[in-house]
Parts: structure tokens; sequence; C-alpha cells
């Protein structure tokens, strides 16, 4: 796939180790978790848009 940088380093040997790919700008961090919430942000609106038309 392109586009997708790997946010989190795994190292077999140090399984216990949760270690963040420090060669990533913030935008590789936030980019994710602004996609959550512009999906739910829009799940919600067409939810609520249902409803109305169903009450009408």
């Amino acid at each position: 796939l392109f586009g997708i940088s790997p946010v989190v380093q795994t190292d077999c040997s140090h399984t216990w180790m949760f270690r963040v790919n420090p060669d990533l700008e913030w935008h590789h961090f936030v980019n994710p978790i602004m996609l959550l919430v512009l999906y739910y942000t829009l799940a919600t609106l067409i939810r609520l848009w249902l409803q109305e038309s169903e009450d009408t």
C-alpha cells in the first residue's frame, strides 16, 4: 500500500518495548486519529439526518 508509514517500530528481541518511530513528523500521528474522528462525525450526521427524515 502506498502512503502508509509505520508509527510503531517493532523489535522481536525486545517485545515488551513500545517504540514510536522518531523519523515521523506530527501529522503522521494525527492523521489516523483525525480520520476516525471525521468518520464518527459523518456517521453521526448521517444517522441524525435519516432519523429526521423518518419523523416527518
